[in-house]
């Protein structure tokens, strides 16, 4: 058992189950291996709760880069179809409960670093052949889309929240 296998189990327990439920007992056992092993790979839960906020993180990103290899409306369709894939497979929620914890290791995980930024906004050119968006207007989509899958999350209608999506990228385009 590796340490990124109980990194991988960890998400799946906080998908399944949720923040008030995830425990390193239920870790262990998703992962089956002995409770210690998840100690001694990630020293204390904070640091397996980091691990997993990094993880998360980065998947998110990859996830809203891969349809931006697309082109035009192909690209805006598909980050709108992993905006309701990520909300009906539990990661928002996964990714939302992360947010939640106190820690600020774990909540610094998901600031977008200027790399990340950077290979977003060159995405978005390439996708939407337009000039290179500032990093601010690449942060406000990231922004929109997590507010978006919180719509989902509560329970917007659905068709309301796309339109809104839509009437997002016309003020951008």
């Amino acid at each position: 058992m590796q340490r990124d296998d109980i990194t991988k189990a960890a998400i799946t327990v906080l998908t399944r189950e949720g923040i008030a439920a995830w425990t390193t007992a239920a870790v262990a056992q998703e992962a089956g291996c002995a409770k210690g092993l998840i100690h001694y790979h990630h020293k204390t839960k904070s640091r397996l709760l980091e691990a997993m906020a990094r993880r998360l993180a980065a998947d998110r990103l990859a996830a809203r880069l891969r349809p931006l290899g697309l082109r035009g409306t192909a690209a805006l369709d598909g980050l709108w179809g992993d905006a309701r894939s990520a909300v009906r497979s539990g990661r928002t929620q996964a990714w939302l409960g992360l947010l939640s914890i106190p820690d600020g290791a774990v909540r610094s995980a998901f600031v977008l670093s200027a790399a990340a930024l950077a290979d977003t906004s060159q995405a978005i050119s390439s996708a939407l052949d337009t000039d290179l968006p500032e990093p601010a207007v690449t942060r406000s989509l990231h922004a929109t889309l997590d507010g978006l899958e919180v719509a989902l999350v509560r329970g917007d209608d659905a068709s309301a929240t796309r339109e809104a999506y839509h009437r997002f990228w016309l003020g951008i385009l």
